[in-house]
């Protein structure tokens, strides 16, 4: 089978990680699978050799680039005859072009909040209605964001979480023997409310004075919040690191992950979190991702959004706790198991086996 995913870039991003990760262990099972880029050639996210991977650069004006993406998708399409176009929310405007020339079955998925996404955009709203309605598929994170949209795209839509990253590490040490450290990992944007937790944190520094918080990650308020974090006298509390492939190591002995986020599809850093075995404090946000995984798997709290009171009492209630600090990391083998690469990609290949029959 030819199967050709389309994403915005293989940097930095939540779909774009699960979109590499899919390729690879797809290409793995033996299908013929090609990558297409619409921007920024970097590549934090490795493909397997043996995957085309193609990034179209343009220039010019909004309407230049969007007509050169146009005619380069298209042409892409045209030359590699996929079975199945599979996209994470990405140039579905000219998926939705190409197959007025060529014949492919679609599975197109929603990464996020859709309240929030399609906020004051009209214009974006009514693509993807177009790209869901022309679907054989879509792919949801949760039942919250899948209820959004009419009954028609219900009908043919999946629930597919996120796959885990393989060989992560694996810390199930109690809380006495762990660095006295929370961690937050992702993009450093306004979506993510990086501000309300240093307000949370420098609520827990006033009972506490052991604790530091490190945040990894790049994005557009990384000067404004390190300049937040200096005005609540927190400098020597907070540290800003880069975004690195091995996050994972570097945060192994944390005592916890919090997540502040207003909104979210299903965070790959809540997850990840999870699985190496770090309790999690996340905002119990749309759509619904934090409360779904958090409740099965018991392994954390959740606490109210845009609240950094709550986001600090709950930063304190996991801390002193005692015995029901280790309850979290009671099910941690279950998580791994349910959202391996394998167990995942089982899903989309029944799903992309399906599509491409039907």
């Amino acid at each position: 089978m030819r199967i050709l995913f389309l994403t915005h870039s293989l940097s930095n991003g939540g779909a774009e990680r699960v979109s590499a990760n899919i390729a690879n262990e797809l290409h793995r099972r033996g299908e013929i699978v090609s990558v297409v880029s619409l921007q920024d050639r970097s590549a934090d996210y490795s493909l397997d050799a043996g995957i085309n991977h193609e990034c179209i650069d343009t220039s010019g004006s909004f309407t230049a680039r969007a007509i050169s993406k146009l005619i380069s998708v298209n042409s892409i399409v045209g030359d590699f005859r996929p079975n199945v176009i599979v996209s994470l929310g990405a140039g579905y405007q000219y998926i939705l072009f190409s197959r007025l020339f060529n014949k492919f079955s679609l599975i197109t998925s929603l990464r996020n909040d859709p309240s929030f996404l399609f906020e004051g955009h009209l214009g974006r709203l009514f693509v993807y209605k177009a790209a869901f309605s022309a679907s054989d598929a879509v792919v949801f994170q949760t039942q919250e964001a899948k209820q959004y949209f009419s009954r028609r795209v219900q009908s043919k839509s999946f629930i597919i979480r996120n796959p885990l990253m393989d060989n992560l590490p694996q810390n199930l040490n109690p809380l006495f023997l762990r660095d006295k450290e929370f961690v937050s990992f992702g993009r450093l944007e306004p979506q993510k409310n990086i501000m309300m937790l240093l307000e949370a944190f420098s609520l827990f520094c006033i009972e506490d004075s052991e604790y530091n918080l490190t945040i990894y990650g790049r994005g557009s308020q990384k000067e404004a919040l390190e300049a937040k974090a200096k005005s609540l006298g927190l400098g020597e509390r907070v540290h800003f690191l880069d975004f690195s492939k091995s996050v994972h190591s570097k945060i192994l002995n944390a005592v916890a992950f919090v997540s502040s986020s207003n909104f979210e599809g299903l965070s790959n850093s809540m997850i990840e979190a999870m699985a190496i075995g770090l309790p999690v404090i996340c905002t119990d946000c749309p759509c619904g991702g934090a409360r779904d995984v958090v409740g099965e798997y018991k392994n954390g709290l959740l606490a109210e959004v845009g609240n950094p009171a709550d986001l600090c009492n709950k930063m304190q209630q996991l801390i002193y706790s005692g015995t029901e600090y280790e309850s979290y990391l009671s099910k941690i083998d279950d998580l791994r198991r349910d959202l391996s690469s394998s167990a995942i990609v089982e899903q989309w290949l029944k799903l992309i086996d399906e599509v491409a029959h039907d």
